[in-house]
């Protein structure tokens, strides 16, 4: 398991992977689940849950803490959040494909501690982490 240590208040997992998705494209940082619990127990994240709206319609849990947004818009939501904010998604697509997305999105549009929950959903159900009842469809 990995331990966590700041630097400049950002948590940085010690084991921290990168999702490379292609020539020219953006490395995407992956945390594990036991960092992200950890993470979320200690310091304030933005946790998003971007599965695609079949993947969200069917599910009935998501990560406690977690707040639904839709990956096909995050430029028009990624606009309402703090430069400085960290943020980590997560999704239930083969290799966090819509995740990893959405964060080379992200990064682009200048978010500098955006990270992907490698495994997405279903490493955090693997773990049997905190979990809540999803809200209303939030298609935000």
């Amino acid at each position: 398991m990995a331990r966590p240590h700041s630097q400049s208040g950002w948590f940085m997992p010690k084991l921290f992977f990168g999702i490379s998705l292609g020539p020219g494209k953006i490395k995407v940082p992956r945390i594990d689940a036991a960092s992200l619990k950890q993470l979320l127990e200690r310091e304030s994240v933005l946790l998003f849950d971007v599965k695609d709206e079949d993947q969200w319609l069917v599910s009935r849990e998501m990560i406690r803490g977690a707040k639904r947004r839709d990956p096909k818009r995050v430029a028009e939501w990624g606009k309402m959040l703090a430069s400085g904010s960290e943020i980590v998604l997560y999704c239930s697509a083969d290799g966090e494909a819509i995740s990893a997305r959405v964060a080379e999105k992200l990064l682009k549009m200048g978010f500098s501690h955006v990270s992907v929950l490698h495994g997405g959903w279903l490493a955090w159900k693997r773990e049997r982490f905190p979990t809540s009842k999803r809200t209303s469809s939030g298609l935000l």
